[in-house]
């Protein structure tokens, strides 16, 4: 299997467990079963400040750091952060780690220093996002609650999406916002996707309301990822419909992934690469080449999968920080120099002839030492 072992996979469970595979043939996943309880559900899994620490919300309300290498977690106190309700996002900013709460609050955390924001909002707050092209910048949505663009540094709305109007009876189209993400190619746009059904691209320099929109009235759309190619996107549906749209040509998808039987709780295309990763309530991680569709690895995951991590697996016994990698870089073999020096040297007239190396010292007198000096000569 082209995939097997190249990847470290992490996902979150419904009963809050989280584990890690690499998907090699006739290998268990492992699970952390530390925290597990039924109303632990994973509902944010982002990786952390370091490559080795990830960042864990729960139902429940508790967010958790885990360090990958050590295996080991570390829970952030609840009197540190403000809101109640269940963590709709939690993602890394710079050296904060920012905390959105089901009520609405966005809390801002580090170990010295906490401070909060609160989302002006009828409704509930359901989903939060970091677009990782442009520091301290955060996108939000929720039921009753419109896309909108948080500055966390200023504190301070930046975009807030007018409502999609009214429909034929002149009823406000409800909105409720399950997924936002954000596009490599500009920095300024960004996708929604809801529960009604709609598709929403927005371009923050252009207007408030939606510049591209596609509407399937039949499904409940779960989650979308942008997958780094210009206004192309990927979405989940809870009916297990799995396709790649492009908001350029949105009358039919480019690409449908079928044989998928639950509903789609997270998708994660990974960058530079054909493999999109993802997880669902059939129990299964899934991956996916973007270009030709097909399924390259499926595996059964024992309980509800609510989120997924990827990063290149690192082989064992590599240490990616070691200094010792430099050293060698600079030591110099002074018997392979040696070897180069009597070799024969090929000259653009095809003749051939040896080349020898002969030392002379000159000496050059001053201060009454000498100075030893080499010089080549054929």
């Amino acid at each position: 299997m082209e995939i097997s072992g190249k990847y470290d996979v992490y996902f979150g469970t419904e009963r809050g467990v989280i584990g890690n595979t690499q998907c090699k043939p006739g290998e268990c996943a492992k699970y952390q079963l530390e925290h597990a309880s039924k109303d632990a559900e994973i509902t944010s899994m982002e990786w952390g400040r370091t490559s080795r620490e990830i960042i864990i919300g729960h139902k429940n309300g508790i967010v958790r750091l885990y360090d990958t290498k050590e295996s080991k977690f570390f829970k952030i106190p609840e009197d540190d952060l403000i809101g109640t309700g269940s963590i709709v996002g939690a993602e890394a900013v710079i050296d904060k780690i920012v905390i959105a709460k089901n009520s609405g609050h966005i809390n801002i955390w580090t170990d010295k220093f906490h401070d909060s924001i609160k989302i002006d909002s009828d409704g509930s707050l359901d989903c939060m996002k970091h677009n990782v092209n442009r520091k301290n910048i955060i996108g939000t949505g929720g039921e009753r609650n419109d896309f909108k663009v948080y500055d966390i540094e200023a504190k301070k709305c930046i975009f807030k999406a007018k409502s999609l109007g009214h429909d034929n009876l002149n009823l406000p189209i409800p909105t409720t916002i399950r997924g936002i993400t954000f596009f490599e190619c500009d920095d300024k746009l960004s996708a929604c996707c809801t529960r009604e059904g709609h598709l929403l691209l927005y371009d923050e320099r252009a207007q408030r309301r939606p510049v591209s929109k596609i509407l399937k009235p039949d499904n409940n759309f779960t989650a979308i990822a942008s997958i780094h190619k210009e206004k192309q996107f990927v979405f989940g549906t809870s009916r297990g419909y799995l396709q790649i749209f492009d908001f350029a040509k949105p009358n039919l998808p480019i690409r449908t992934f079928p044989n998928i039987s639950g509903g789609i709780s997270c998708i994660v295309p990974q960058p530079y690469s054909p493999y999109m990763f993802s997880v669902s309530f059939d129990r299964f991680l899934r991956i996916h080449n973007l270009e030709t569709g097909k399924s390259i690895h499926s595996e059964y995951l024992k309980q509800a999968l609510t989120k997924v991590l990827i990063k290149p697996a690192v082989k064992s016994g590599e240490d990616i920080n070691s200094e010792d990698d430099d050293k060698d870089k600079i030591l110099i073999d002074e018997e392979y120099d040696d070897m180069f020096d009597k070799m024969e040297v090929i000259l653009e007239s095809g003749n051939v002839k040896k080349r020898k190396k002969k030392m002379k010292k000159v000496n050059e007198k001053k201060e009454g030492k000498k100075k030893k000096v080499d010089v080549i000569i054929d």
